[in-house]
């Protein structure tokens, strides 16, 4: 029976009297409850004896209600953190101090945990989408360093050690006891703040809840003023390093930026690399353009201006290599979505990927593939400005491996053959090597601040005034093609011209953001310097199918210009043409002759045959003939025969297709330039 409850026997009197005996032993359990341990001690005994009870049994009570009591305050606290906005309330027990993360479980015989060295809860993380909740976490290591890491919730639940292992290698010092590692996981999740931050995978603009956009960087931070703090989730160890800061804004704008004034390319270059973050905003899919060259021009100095709005224009940070995986181009290319990727080489890739390469950084994402579960991981996805160079074109790393170019990737990376000197304007250095040599130092010294400048502005003329850039570029993009694409032009000229005039678009807003203290019209008279270039290999601004007839004589042309055309010259004291053999370098398989003109240019004369049966394979020779000759690059013969007839050594008169080397680009400046 419950001794709580009267006995039928017992009067009034005697009920009353177990009620006050029971209300006092209450009070005194209170009384030594409340007693510092010492003093407790010291009653224990007495106390016992009194209440009529064991020491034991005296202990167990006031034990408990001890424990009663810190949790009732402990939940009060909670209550009372949780109406505070932004507070972070830890679960019961936990508490984080100045030497860290501690438990006290409210025993009297336990002592505290100290579980890790102290972080700080920036807040909830979670995708705009609501999945991928996490927390997010900041804390400095022994060296003093700042690490911050978002905390997948699913992290909590799965791999033991894992997250923990994580967690360490960045600096945070946890318990070496397994209760510890538990404890930790058991803050985590159930901890509460009602601060939010919006998680994102990829760099590049977001919008989090609130509306404003905002723009993250490869190192984790964000530009932008958004409603709620917005995280890179984890990004690559190495990631911090490509958008480095270094030096002064000012010192990139008058030792980089300013000596690109008067060289076309290098203008081009640097306007080209503030395109990326502008694509969302132009309502532009991803792109690039490849510049090739003869090596010892300084291509690669072009290259690492354009880096350097970036970050360290070197191979550790904002300068990449076309020599990669195609797992490790698509990381690159997420990593660099909404901003530039540089890529030094091409002629170092694998040719059998670079059509596929070109296709997939254009089109903004990866494979999808499959974990070891056979659910779909994550696909990479971007949207990226992409600038390439290297030695031979597109089109002839392609032919290497057996394989044409299609149209679709001509347009994503159309290839642009530099002209003969890269550095026009020298800016009185005694040559353009002292030039270079300058312009890579300053670049080493100064880099990273451009982009942010750049990407700051944007943010604020978006929240403000979200019409004002796209209507900018559309009509910056009306104004150039007008003026240098004619009305009937083919489509695929429109569309480069379209990425020509972005980046002409891309280098005036700099420019008015006095980013680049370039004059106006500077970044559109490079681009149009060009975009020229690119007419000119191309054959014009005609059809795709006269484009097309001209790069498969050139590519001929290029493959086997020296190693199967004999080279002959005019003997001026008998009038003819007479052979000119190499013993070390033998002719072999010939396909028709060279000859070396008085300006140091070659005009090559091809055999009908072979004209026929190699250079012009899969086309009409015909068709080809007539788009060379309309273009100005083949000499017709008399009437409507395109093949000319000439006395060649050995044959006597023949008929043979004669290309001029304006096909080629080539001019004795030119060649010398190169030598």
């Amino acid at each position: 029976m419950d001794g709580s409850m009267p006995h039928p026997d017992m009067d009034d009197t005697e009920n009353a009297s177990a009620g006050d005996d029971k209300a006092t032993r209450a009070l005194e359990i209170a009384r030594l409850a409340g007693l510092s341990r010492i003093d407790y001690a010291a009653e224990r005994a007495a106390a016992a004896s009194r209440l009529g009870v064991t020491v034991k049994a005296l202990d167990q009570e006031v034990k408990s209600l001890r424990t009663q009591r810190f949790r009732q305050k402990q939940e009060e606290e909670r209550e009372r953190q949780k109406r505070t906005p932004g507070a972070i309330v830890w679960p019961p027990g936990f508490r984080m101090e100045e030497r860290g993360l501690v438990f006290m479980s409210g025993d009297d015989d336990a002592l505290p945990v100290t579980v890790c060295s102290p972080f700080k809860v920036l807040g909830e993380s979670r995708m705009a989408s609501g999945n991928g909740w996490g927390v997010y976490l900041e804390w400095r290591d022994r060296d003093g360093r700042l690490h911050q890491h978002n905390v997948p919730r699913s992290a909590l639940t799965s791999d033991p050690g894992m997250l923990e292992a994580t967690l360490a290698d960045q600096g945070l010092r946890i318990g070496g006891t397994p209760e510890a590692r538990m404890l930790l996981r058991r803050a985590l999740t159930d901890m509460e703040t009602s601060v939010r931050v919006t998680s994102v995978t990829r760099t590049g603009w977001h919008t989090p809840a609130g509306g404003a956009s905002g723009y993250a960087l490869a190192d984790g931070s964000a530009i932008g003023g958004t409603a709620e703090p917005m995280v890179l989730m984890n990004p690559a160890e190495d990631a911090a390093r490509r958008v480095a800061v270094s030096g002064s804004a000012d010192g990139w704008r008058d030792g980089v930026a300013a000596l690109a004034v008067g060289n076309p390319v290098a203008v081009f270059c640097i306007a080209a690399a503030f395109v990326g973050p502008l694509l969302g905003i132009a309502g532009e899919d991803g792109g690039g353009v490849h510049l090739f060259g003869p090596s010892k021009r300084g291509k690669t100095v072009t290259l690492r201006m354009a880096a350097s709005v970036w970050g360290p224009p070197d191979k550790a940070g904002a300068l990449r290599d076309w020599r990669t995986t195609a797992n490790a181009l698509e990381a690159a290319c997420e990593e660099a979505a909404d901003g530039l990727l540089t890529l030094d080489e091409i002629q170092q890739a694998e040719a059998r990927d670079v059509v596929g390469a070109i296709y997939a950084m254009g089109n903004g994402g990866g494979k999808g593939r499959l974990r070891s579960d056979a659910s779909a991981r994550r696909r990479r996805t971007w949207r990226t400005f992409f600038l390439s160079n290297g030695e031979i074109d597109v089109p002839t790393l392609a032919n290497k491996a057996g394989q044409r170019v299609p149209p679709g990737a001509e347009v994503r990376l159309p290839s642009i053959p530099l002209p003969a000197s890269l550095w026009p304007e020298l800016h009185r250095r005694s040559d353009f090597q002292a030039l270079c040599a300058e312009i890579t130092g300053m670049a080493v010294k100064h880099h990273g601040h451009a982009a942010r400048a750049f990407i700051a502005n944007l943010a604020k003329i978006q929240a403000s005034e979200p019409d004002v850039l796209p209507t900018a570029i559309a009509k910056a993009r009306e104004d150039f093609i007008r003026t240098h694409v004619p009305v009937g032009a083919d489509p695929q000229v429109r569309d480069v011209a379209r990425r020509m005039a972005l980046i002409a678009a891309a280098g005036e807003i700099a420019t008015d953001l006095g980013i680049t203290a370039w004059p106006d019209g500077a970044a559109t008279e490079a681009a149009a310097a060009i975009f020229a270039l690119w007419c000119d290999r191309r054959g014009g601004k005609g059809s795709g199918e006269d484009a097309a007839h001209l790069a498969k004589v050139r590519l001929f042309l290029v493959q086997h210009g020296t190693s199967r055309l004999q080279m002959i010259y005019l003997n001026t004291d008998t009038g003819e043409l007479e052979e000119v053999h190499d013993p070390a370098r033998p002719v072999v398989n010939r396909a028709g002759w060279r000859r070396r003109l008085p300006d140091g240019s070659d005009l090559y004369l091809i055999h009908p045959d072979t004209w026929r049966a190699e250079v012009c394979e899969g086309l009409d020779p015909s068709e080809v003939a007539r788009t060379l000759a309309e273009a100005g690059h083949l000499e017709k013969g008399e009437g409507k025969n395109y093949a000319k007839k000439m006395k060649i050594p050995g044959l006597g008169q023949t008929r043979v297709y004669v290309v001029n080397p304006s096909l080629m680009g080539e001019t004795a400046k030119g060649r010398e330039a190169s030598a």
